[in-house]
Parts: structure tokens; sequence; C-alpha cells
């Protein structure tokens, strides 16, 4: 409409204004709820509107994991150390760190490793290729074997079947105890001359 048509039905330019002020509110206000709506529809279909309603990666960490194809462990942890006697009637003590021994050190071994095998990884951790550098030994020159802290040695069968670390797991499982701790025990041999007869003590 132009203003010969407002006069004609009598408005003047004040009520022109006006009116063409309500209409573009009207038509903004129809624009408005259109939009709304349709983010409500996509809102109630899923579909993100923009880069903003996309999931955040963060929320993948509460989605069920996939664990296909993730090999399960077939190892146990153990604790392990070294304890050294010198000599006949003189006590394990600790090897430190500082001499290429130590405590507590975390070993993962597989679940089937019998006793002797288990005893050769072990002091190899150690003593590398048969001999510790920092502690002036060869495994070939001294005695060694697998024990508890105490001293107990570790058995050669459990239950009526040979030692694995599996079946130690499960042994001492039942009398609560855990970690499991393994100590490698070593002593030098000592010759003996005695009467023309010579032995091998340790």
């Amino acid at each position: 409409m132009d203003d010969g048509d407002f006069k004609v039905i009598g408005l003047g330019i004040g009520d022109k204004n006006r009116l063409k002020q309500r209409c573009m509110l009207c038509t903004s206000e129809t624009a408005a709820e259109e939009t709304r709506s349709a983010v409500v529809d996509r809102i109630r279909l899923g579909i993100p509107s923009n880069k903003r309603d996309k999931p955040n990666k963060k929320t993948k960490c509460n989605q069920p994991s996939n664990k296909r194809g993730r090999k399960e462990t077939e190892g146990r942890r153990l604790k392990i150390g070294w304890k050294h006697s010198k000599g006949p009637g003189i006590p394990y003590d600790i090897v430190p760190a500082s001499k290429g021994g130590g405590s507590g050190l975390n070993y993962d071994a597989d679940k089937s490793t019998d006793l002797a095998n288990l005893t050769r990884q072990i002091a190899n951790v150690f003593a590398p290729g048969g001999r510790s550098e920092q502690f002036d030994l060869n495994l070939r020159d001294i005695h060694y074997y697998l024990a508890t802290f105490t001293g107990a040695p570790l058995p050669a069968v459990i239950n009526e079947l040979p030692f694995t670390v599996e079946s130690y797991f499960q042994h001492l499982k039942k009398q609560g105890v855990y970690p499991v701790r393994v100590y490698l025990h070593t002593s030098r041999l000592f010759e003996v001359r005695h009467s023309g007869l010579m032995a091998t003590i340790f």
C-alpha cells in the first residue's frame, strides 16, 4: 500500500509506520517459531543441527568399551627381590639396588612358567647373562634358588602337581597372601679340604 491508499482509508503517516512495525514483528515471530520447530524436530530425530550439536568426544569414555580382539592377560605379577649370604651360617641380606639388587620390584611372569624357568628368569634379572657386574658375582660360582622373604624355598610340587606360577598364586590366595613375593637367594660356594677329601658346601 502507498501513501494514497492510506489517505483513502483515513489513516495518517503515524498509523502507517505503526502498521509496518507490526507487520515486521509478526514476520520475525513467525520465522523464529519455524526455526524453533525445526530445532525441536532435529532433537527428536537425533540429528545434529551443526558442529556444536555433535556429541562431545569425551562422552566416549561412558560408552561400553569394545573388548573384542583384546588379549586376555596370560601373566601374573610378582614382587621380586634379591637376598645374599656371604657364607655358611651367615643370614641372607637384601642386596641393595646400588649393587644391582633390590626388593619389591614388579615382575610379570607367564602363568604356565615352571619353577626351573622362573628361577632362571629372575636370576637373569639381577645377573644378566649369568653375571652381576655391580655385585661382582657369577651365577656359575654360587648356589641360588627362589624362596619367600623368610627363606622358605618355593615348593616344587603343589597339590601333587608340578609348580607353575598360576598354581602358586592360587595356593597363596587360599591363605590370603597377596602380593606374591619371590626372592632370589644366593650364597657363595666354598671348598673345604679335610684329610685329603674336598667337599663343596654352601
